[in-house]
């Protein structure tokens, strides 16, 4: 039986952010599981922008190459309401940009680099089990594509496998844990289309005839959203409804969507859902395996890398959103003193409210089985 410090389940946008972060700043190894071929991993069309976090982290960590060549950089997105149209200067504003990078392209890169690094990624392989986790030492149980099974045994477990992540029930099922959702009362009908680019910047227009967004994936395909009924079906939306829906929405005398073939129709369902904790013993949930949203834009791949859990504060034990490691809440912990604090024993600081509790959504608790949210 092999053994590596961390096994990630998923070779999204979580996963393999954080196998990178871990080899290039730290010097750890791991090892990625994913369940589907390495060619439907690179192939898939997802969400479409880099956001300038994401961006900074790429080039500082030796992955920004091909994507400082050929992302087609935004400053700024236009809104129209009732086809009058205002120009949104992001980089002006922030001094902020963000780069149209398809969610594809950005895992090429960093699938690549962790091959080029000897780093083992096991594709078309299927975790069917994942113990031990609330002991000293996590066991992975494996399927390769060869039918064979395996066993490997990890310091720490990190499953990064999506919105319907088997692995989730792990930790919804602690006694407190909360799995809270919402659905909201309108649905994304969403188009992938071969055609030039209406313009450059995104779209975002409303009006009584509902919202609708334009944006891109490349020079050459396009990704339409329109407001639509959730109960929607795509037999619904012919080509024809669709294109004449998406000019009453967006085009005006000096600005007309690009037409062309229409290659993929969803419905896509507006559902957020949240995880608290993210973590159980060795093992912790990631990406949309933990959170999954829908902004009111289209979806970025900085939503889908980041959702990682922080390490909790050395004196109260408070989840932390901080790079500090601690809650802004928490004056016990020694990241905010020159020396150590007195007082109070570590995980009982009185300076730290208590949890918060749960939002005021459609919760599940580990008495109920949650239904997983669908992010794309």
């Amino acid at each position: 039986m092999s053994h590596t410090p961390v096994a990630i389940i998923g070779a999204g946008p979580a996963g393999l952010t954080l196998a990178h972060l871990l080899h290039v700043r730290y010097g750890i190894e791991s090892v990625i599981f994913e369940s589907r071929s390495r060619a439907d991993v690179e192939e898939t069309v997802r969400a479409g922008v880099l956001e300038q976090g994401t961006m900074n982290l790429m080039r500082e960590t030796g992955v920004g190459e091909r994507m400082d060549a050929e992302a087609d950089i935004d400053d700024a997105i236009e809104l129209a309401i009732d086809g009058q149209r205002t120009r949104i200067d992001l980089a002006g504003l922030t001094g902020h940009h963000m780069a149209v990078y398809p969610q594809h392209e950005y895992l090429k890169d960093f699938i690549a680099a962790r091959l080029d690094a000897g780093q083992t990624i096991f594709f078309e392989t299927e975790v069917t089990d994942v113990t031990g986790y609330d002991d000293d030492q996590v066991t992975v149980s494996y399927t390769t594509n060869d039918g064979r099974e395996h066993t490997l045994t990890a310091d720490y477990v990190m499953a990064g496998d999506g919105s319907a992540s088997p692995r989730r029930k792990l930790v919804t099922e602690l006694p407190g844990a909360v799995r809270a959702k919402h659905e909201y009362p309108y649905a994304w009908f969403g188009i992938l289309v071969n055609a030039p680019q209406t313009q450059k910047e995104l779209i975002y227009a409303n009006s009584e005839h509902g919202f609708a967004l334009i944006s891109t994936r490349t020079p050459e395909i396009q990704r339409y959203y329109l407001q639509c009924n959730p109960d929607d079906t795509v037999d619904m939306w012919s080509d024809e409804r669709i294109w004449d829906e998406l000019h009453k929405r967006v085009s005006t005398d000096d600005l007309r969507v690009s037409e062309g073939e229409i290659f993929d129709k969803a419905v896509l369902r507006f559902r957020s859902a949240v995880t608290d904790p993210m973590q159980r013993g060795r093992l912790f949930l990631a990406g949309d395996a933990a959170h999954t949203w829908r902004a009111p834009s289209r979806r970025t791949t900085a939503t889908c890398s980041t959702s990682t859990p922080r390490s909790p504060c050395r004196a109260c034990g408070r989840p932390s959103t901080s790079p500090t490691g601690c809650p802004p809440c928490c004056t016990q912990c020694p990241s905010r003193s020159t020396s150590r604090p007195s007082g109070p024993a570590p995980n009982s600081a009185p300076s730290c409210p208590p949890r918060p509790a749960a939002p005021t959504w459609r919760s599940s608790t580990s008495a109920s089985t949650s239904r997983s949210s669908r992010c794309r």
